[in-house]
């Protein structure tokens, strides 16, 4: 799977979808952890025709790549809950409904400042990551 473009392997995670008990804040972990591999990744809930359903869109610095199958709105609204308590723990007060927060993650080459920024509304559910620069 190291070999695949992060969106790719966002995907393979998502696949894994419902996951075991206890394995939801694993998936966010496992996120942190692809960014560090691009410069850019997303992941958004994109409306298909109605024989497919919803499906997530995953992006990184190259390409953008959509789940085969129908994926429900939980998967991702979850991964955002996940998320805000994540910040909470970190000492940020985030908004349920969207905000910007920064994560350091182990990275090949030593530590990368990651900025991750989130929308879950009734509209738009999305959750963007860069790497941040160095002056960030």
């Amino acid at each position: 799977m190291k070999n695949l473009p992060v969106a790719d392997r966002m995907i393979e995670l998502f696949g894994h979808w419902p996951p075991a008990e206890g394995r939801r804040e694993d998936l966010a972990n496992d996120l942190l952890s692809l960014a560090t591999d691009a410069e850019f990744q997303s992941v958004r809930v994109a409306g298909c025709d109605e024989d497919v359903g919803v499906v997530l869109e995953c992006a990184d610095s190259s390409h953008v790549v959509g789940s085969k199958e129908a994926g429900p709105l939980s998967v991702l609204r979850t991964l955002l809950k996940w998320f805000t308590r994540m910040a909470e723990e970190a000492g940020t007060v985030p908004n349920s409904f969207g905000t910007r927060l920064h994560f350091e993650r182990p990275g090949s080459s030593g530590p990368v400042r990651l900025s991750v920024e989130f929308a879950n509304t009734s509209e738009i559910q999305y959750l963007a990551i860069v790497k941040a620069s160095s002056g960030e």
